[in-house]
């Protein structure tokens, strides 16, 4: 079934609202170190089902473009890190694990 120009609107304007509900409880105060870790990690696991979700289409439709559209965003990421000016403090995401998420 192909989705309509009304399912993609409707999708997102569903997508905008949930964004919007989600940042509803920063507007009573700031949140605590469990409650950043559990909604990262909530977060996490979202964005890496959708990442299998992608690629499991992508391999469906054409499995060289998945390759060649994994490895350009792999390159991508790579060519980001290199010239974006090192922060202090972080030398690899095993030093996060001592950052203060709330900052």
């Amino acid at each position: 079934m192909e989705p309509t120009l009304l399912f993609v609107l409707v999708a997102a304007v569903a997508t905008a609202l949930a964004t919007g509900v989600g940042a509803l409880p920063l507007a009573f105060g700031r949140p605590g170190r469990q409650a950043l870790s559990d909604g990262n990690a909530i977060a996490a696991g979202v964005m890496l089902a959708a990442t299998v979700a992608l690629a499991r289409e992508g391999v469906d439709i054409s499995p060289t473009r998945a390759l060649v559209g994994g490895l350009l965003g792999a390159l991508g990421i790579v060519a980001v890190r290199r010239h974006l000016p090192a922060q202090p403090g972080l030398s690899g995401v095993g030093s996060w694990a001592r950052m203060p998420a709330a900052r």
